[in-house]
């Protein structure tokens, strides 16, 4: 009777164990495009992706971590991605990386924000044909599918952008 008793213990918690590593797994997945290509956390790397992780138990919000491959984060990503263009050079940059930033933070769950220093990622520039900064263009499956042309522009504003990334994601989905 003990025997019985033992062997239905242990098969529950084999079930038990089984069920706890599938819901881990699935969350897992979830980002797995986009963690497989993502390195150290970084302020300095000419491709950040801005990622919204848990700040040590303060919360949700921004980090920046570095993007160990590019080519293969932008054809292998699930979600669309919102490729930032900037240059350190340019002074205005700082107040457009916060409003990007903000834009991360609010749109996580449709988009990934990959921020690019140009000045330091030149085969970017040339491979998007960026001829202006800041620069913004959508990416999906690895092929452009949108791009916010702030050289045609004398002004804009951060809502613009938000409005227009969340048209052109419509778009996809």
């Amino acid at each position: 009777m003990r025997r019985i008793a033992c062997s239905r213990n242990v098969i529950v918690l084999l079930l038990l164990g089984a069920c706890l590593t599938m819901i881990s797994c699935s969350r897992g997945n979830a980002n797995q495009g986009v963690d497989d290509y993502l390195g150290d956390y970084s302020y300095d790397s000419p491709i950040i992706a801005m990622v919204y992780e848990d700040l040590d138990g303060e919360g949700m919000g921004i980090l920046y971590r570095s993007v160990t491959d590019f080519d293969k984060f932008i054809n292998n990503t699930d979600k669309p991605i919102l490729l930032y263009m900037y240059t350190s050079m340019h002074a205005d940059d700082a107040g457009t990386t916060a409003s990007v930033e903000q834009i991360a933070e609010d749109y996580h769950k449709e988009v990934v924000v990959i921020s690019i220093d140009l000045f330091r990622a030149s085969e970017v520039a040339n491979r998007y044909e960026v001829v202006a900064v800041p620069e913004f263009i959508i990416i999906h499956s690895g092929e452009e599918v949108g791009r916010f042309d702030s050289a045609d522009k004398q002004t804009w504003y951060p809502e613009e952008v938000s409005d227009w990334m969340i048209s052109v994601i419509n778009t996809i989905e």
